[in-house]
């Protein structure tokens, strides 16, 4: 058995009862770890003077990782056929953050697998791949970042 037997989402841990991973057209239970997050470019405009004048915003940038086990990994990649990693998909993550509360639903579009890193050890847990994504746009909960 797993030591971890439910994802981690930023961290936090829900239960498989919140927690459904949608990869293209399909739900995935096989992930046992996703990460994201949305970063802005900003910079100060100074004129004369100490302070700052205004801020000048530059671009977002997305990122993604993700862990999940070998089998479940290949059969995601299964229809996107030779060349997975130049097929774009989108990758949903709906939970909740208590009994009760709304449904929360955080959408990557525009998804490709930039990296993929089979791993197997000693015991008796499954072999699992490590997944860094190249990500186009992250809208969490809905909402876009710019």
């Amino acid at each position: 058995m797993s030591t971890q037997d439910f994802p981690a989402i930023n961290g936090q841990k829900h239960s498989f009862a919140d927690i459904i991973i949608a990869a293209g057209a399909a739900k995935r239970r096989g992930f046992t770890k996703v990460d994201y997050g949305i970063k802005r470019a900003m910079n100060d405009a100074h004129g004369t003077g100490p302070n700052r004048v205004g801020v000048v915003l530059g671009k977002v940038a997305c990122e993604a990782t993700a862990e999940m086990y070998r089998a479940d990994f290949d059969e995601l990649v299964a229809p996107l056929g030779d060349g997975y990693t130049n097929v774009p998909f989108q990758l949903t993550v709906t939970y909740r953050t208590r009994v009760g509360a709304p449904l929360i639903t955080d959408t990557l579009n525009g998804v490709r697998i930039m990296e993929a890193k089979p791993s197997a050890s000693e015991g008796d847990e499954p072999a699992k791949v490590a997944l860094t994504f190249n990500v186009g746009e992250i809208l969490l909960n809905g909402k876009r970042a710019a």
